[in-house]
């Protein structure tokens, strides 16, 4: 297997990668960022689980695993971000559904979701 062929398929090219780590260490971050174990990673890409914790206390490596995570939960947000108005559109719905159980279900997400204790305790704060 050539070290290329370790990075896995459904991995985007990003940015951060193409700083001057090797093609094992590009795929040993996307495979930690995915929530693989360090033993799982180092076995893997084909090194041992020592050398992957050195590579782990190294600045480049690090800083680049940092900013791959920090890639994917921006992409993430984003993502979650663009699905609250259909999301809410549905909860709306649900909310004049002739069910009462679906009525209930979609009042009582709303109301979480609206955090109400948070809200009323930043409005009794403002007064004090």
């Amino acid at each position: 297997m050539s070290d290329s062929s370790t990075i896995p398929e459904n991995s985007r090219k990003f940015p951060i990668l193409a700083c001057d780590l090797g093609e094992k260490q590009k795929a040993a971050i996307e495979l930690l960022v995915l929530g693989n174990t360090l033993g799982e990673t180092a076995n893997a890409i084909g090194v041992d689980p020592k050398t992957l914790y050195n590579w782990r206390r190294d600045e480049a490596f690090a800083d680049a695993l940092n900013a791959r995570r920090e890639e994917l939960w921006d992409e993430a947000a984003q993502r979650l971000r663009a699905m609250v108005h259909p999301s809410l559109d549905i909860l709306q719905q649900d909310l004049a559904n002739r069910h009462e159980r679906a009525r209930f279900r979609a009042a009582t997400a709303v109301l979480r979701l609206a955090d109400l204790r948070r809200s009323l305790h930043s409005t009794r704060a403002g007064r004090g």
